[in-house]
């Protein structure tokens, strides 16, 4: 990934000096235009802004502690690695002492998008600080946004939609595929329904924000009763050709809200759901 931000933003028409704890890598994009710095502290103090991609949030402050902060003064990093909210504020505590402008991201594209207009980093901290670094930041990931000034905004985002919701999705997409293998479903028939199924949880997506942005869960339509019988009746159904945890977990989810009398509401009133 780190290797690919510094390629776009090369090709973007920006300088960047690389550093890497495996000098090789680093090295590897001398051909690409790069300069390659000796040291992190190097890089660090070697323009305004700094871009973090390590493989652990501690590694962020161990990279941070080899330059000396008299010259990390009134500098700029954009940490990207990936971590916990508590982690960003952490960071961005740690950041302050050093006198260092933090702002704290999380990548929402593979390693051959970026540069793209489709790539997207979600970008949390001071909204004038992103304002000042966007022009950099989408020229890395076009469709980049600024997602709130909370500094732990951008991983929190990451953990509910990628760990909660997109990774969880694709599970259960997973364990779906494996039912239907059991009666013949041909991987056209599956792609295509498939497709299908992804447009209706979009439209219904934005009509659940839209519900919750208003609170107000009342439908003329599928009420929360009514999911919860059929998550019941499909688990019962795939169970007989296999364990399917994801469905099992829905359909108590579902129980839960109607026996906290939220049955006739939406969907969406589950997010109120009490533990």
């Amino acid at each position: 990934m780190g290797s690919a931000m510094v390629r776009a933003l090369l090709v973007a028409g920006h300088q960047v000096v690389a550093w890497n704890r495996t000098a090789a890598r680093a090295e590897a994009l001398l051909a690409d235009g790069a300069s390659v710095a000796a040291t992190a502290a190097d890089a660090l103090t070697a323009a305004p802004l700094s871009i973090l991609c390590l493989s652990s949030t501690d590694g962020v402050r161990d990279v941070l502690a080899t330059a000396d902060p008299e010259q990390l003064r009134g500098r700029t990093i954009l940490n990207v690695t990936s971590g916990t909210p508590e982690d960003a504020h952490s960071l961005s505590e740690y950041a302050a002492e050093l006198g260092i402008a933090y702002l704290d991201a999380a990548i929402g594209a593979y390693p051959e998008q970026m540069g793209t207009p489709d790539a997207r980093i979600s970008v949390a901290g001071d909204e004038q600080l992103w304002e000042t670094n966007r022009d950099v930041i989408c020229d890395l990931a076009g469709a980049s946004i600024h997602v709130g000034s909370d500094v732990s905004a951008a991983n929190a985002i990451d953990a509910a939609l990628t760990g909660g919701f997109y990774i969880s999705s694709l599970t259960a997409f997973m364990e779906a595929t494996r039912f239907v293998r059991n009666f013949g479903v041909s991987h056209e028939v599956l792609a295509e329904l498939g497709t299908y199924s992804v447009a209706v949880l979009q439209h219904q997506v934005k009509l659940a924000l839209g519900r919750i942005a208003a609170d107000d869960y009342g439908t003329d339509e599928a009420t929360l009763n009514v999911y919860a019988d059929a998550a019941t009746t499909f688990a019962a159904a795939l169970s007989k050709h296999g364990d399917v945890p994801i469905l099992d977990a829905t359909a108590q989810v579902l129980r839960r809200g109607v026996e906290q009398g939220l049955g006739e509401q939406d969907i969406a009133a589950i997010v109120d759901l009490s533990s």
